[in-house]
C-alpha cells in the first residue's frame, strides 16, 4: 500500500509522500489564513459590498422605464411628397 503512495506522488512531481504533505500542509494553511481575511473583510466591509438590487432587476426596471417613456411618445409620421421633382 506504501508503495502505491508512493507511486501516485511520484506522478504528480513530488520526490517523496514527506515532500507532498509539505505542500499540502503549507497550501492548507494559506487557504485557512484566506478564510479568515475574508471573513475579516466581510465583518468590515460587507455591508457595503453588498448589491440590494441584481443586475437582472436593474436591468427590467430600466426597459420598464423606456416602456413607459415609449408609450407616451407621439409618433410623427412624414408623409412622402412624391409630387417635388
Amino acid at each position: 500500500m506504501k508503495k502505491r503512495l508512493s507511486s501516485i506522488v511520484r506522478e504528480y512531481k513530488f520526490d517523496s509522500v514527506q515532500a507532498f504533505y509539505k505542500e499540502f500542509n503549507a497550501a492548507r494553511k494559506e487557504y485557512f489564513d484566506y478564510q479568515a481575511a475574508r471573513a475579516e473583510w466581510e465583518k468590515i466591509c460587507g455591508d457595503k459590498a453588498k448589491n440590494p438590487m441584481s443586475i437582472k432587476e436593474k436591468l427590467r426596471q430600466k426597459e420598464q422605464i423606456v416602456k413607459k417613456r415609449e408609450t407616451g411618445r407621439v409618433l410623427q409620421a412624414r408623409q412622402k411628397d412624391k409630387g417635388a421633382r
